[in-house]
């Protein structure tokens, strides 16, 4: 016959160190009305647990789009916001836009809610960041959108500069009755040539002589190298 079987039990030393309990106290006991409500939950089927989890979130999210369709402020509407501070005439790229909700109600007339209505669009006024752009705050990349600030821009018959391109530099030169010349304005940008007319851009100060030599057909233009 085989050897009995021994097993060996050893003492549970006294003296021994216990591990620390985190939850040290007898356990936590819920209110009785808590209690039961948890043992009924349990006792539910899983699917029947599912489907009141996503009746409560539908609720949930139904409240939620009452609450902002009944604001007095009206509900949220996509505008366009400047993400950093603009200066005037400059072109809004789409990094400088972001769309945004705002209450209907508070949101300025006339703005712009998607970065393609600024596609060839330049800035009229300066904005800070956060600004909501409307309108009134852009204009058509056309010649007077290239305009610098402090400058003038006057038109003159495109025959009095022929053959001079757009963003060309020029002295404009005033002719006198003797046929001599006077300089009246150093420096100036060819803005643009649309048909008979020509654009030019020119200090505030001589753009009333420039204007003056145009109307009497006495201006001519000195094309400056590049």
């Amino acid at each position: 016959m085989p050897p009995a079987l021994r097993i060996r039990v050893r003492a549970h030393d006294a003296d021994a160190p216990r591990a620390t309990s985190w939850l040290p106290g007898p356990p936590l006991r819920l209110p009785s009305v808590l209690d039961r409500i948890a043992e009924g939950w349990w006792r539910l089927t899983p699917r029947a647990r599912s489907g009141i989890g996503l009746l409560a979130a539908v609720a949930t999210v139904t409240v939620v789009m009452l609450r902002v369709l009944l604001s007095p402020y009206g509900p949220p509407v996509a505008v366009l916001v400047a993400t950093r501070e603009l200066q005037s005439g400059d072109a809004v790229g789409a990094t400088d836009v972001a769309v945004a909700r705002w209450p209907e109600t508070i949101v300025p007339p006339a703005a712009l809610a998607a970065a393609e209505e600024l596609i060839d669009m330049r800035l009229t006024s300066g904005v800070t960041t956060g600004t909501v752009l409307t309108a009134s705050h852009v204009r058509d990349d056309g010649p007077l959108a290239r305009l610098a600030s402090g400058l003038a821009a006057v038109a003159v018959p495109a025959e009095l500069l022929h053959g001079i391109p757009v963003e060309a530099r020029v002295d404009l030169v005033g002719v006198a009755g003797d046929g001599s010349g006077r300089t009246l304005a150093q420096d100036s940008r060819v803005l643009s040539v649309e048909g008979d007319v020509t654009g030019l851009e020119v200090e505030r100060g001589h753009a009333a002589d420039v204007a003056a030599a145009a109307l009497r057909g006495t201006l001519s233009g000195v094309v400056l190298a590049p």
